[in-house]
Formats: C-alpha cells, sequence, structure tokens
C-alpha cells in the first residue's frame, strides 16, 4: 500500500523482468528490506489481445532454495487488454538473502477453448 515500515528500507523502482511469455509484461514496482524479511511489489500486465494468463503463487520460487516465505496475487486471471482486467500485482514476502533478480515468476499461459484441437 506504500506505507512506511519501522526497521524496512522502501525503495519505488520500476525495473522490467522477463516473463518468458509473449504478451505478458513484468515489472518490479517496490522493494522492502530489512533485518528480517525482505518484500517484493511485481506489476504484471497482459498486452496479449486474445490470450488469457493464469498467476499460480504455487508455482512462485526466488532463489534455490526457495527463499519466498509468502505470496499474493490481487488478480489470479489476466485477461487481454481490451478487457480492462489485464493487470495484477503480485507481492512477496521472503527471506532477507533473497534477490529480486533470482524470481521465477509464476504465470503461465490459458488455452482457450477450441484451440489446439
Amino acid at each position: 500500500l506504500g506505507s512506511k515500515i519501522r526497521g524496512y528500507q522502501i525503495r519505488n523502482i520500476e525495473k522490467p523482468l522477463n516473463t518468458g511469455l509473449i504478451g505478458v509484461e513484468a515489472t518490479l514496482m517496490r522493494v522492502y528490506t530489512g533485518q528480517e524479511l525482505n518484500g517484493y511489489v511485481f506489476k504484471l500486465v497482459s498486452k496479449a489481445t486474445k490470450s488469457k494468463y493464469e498467476i499460480d503463487v504455487r508455482r512462485l520460487k526466488i532463489g534455490e532454495p526457495n527463499l519466498a516465505l509468502m505470496s499474493q496475487v490481487d488478480r489470479k486471471l489476466i485477461e487481454p487488454e481490451s478487457t480492462g482486467r489485464n493487470i495484477a500485482y503480485l507481492t512477496i514476502v521472503a527471506l532477507p538473502s533473497s534477490l529480486s533478480r533470482d524470481v521465477v515468476l509464476p504465470v503461465a499461459w490459458v488455452k482457450n477453448e477450441g484451440e489446439g484441437k
């Protein structure tokens, strides 16, 4: 929410990340750095005209071994740009040794009915 949190340094940044998917852009928006935990906020945007993408936080990884403790997404399905439901925010709370560059974003293409037959 952008609130200041005692004991944490907050950096507002706009760092693009590669999702590995054509039509989905990811941006690291905010980093919370503290002695006991780190936090990350990612913005996921579908630029696709027809495709839908699922965000499954169960597949999220940050580092090896996985240092994520908790994650949540405000929209589990991002839809084509024309729908207005094409943006989601993913929030991750992780151990302090985690690095944002080690995140594997849990975004996958959803096959539309009638495709692939």
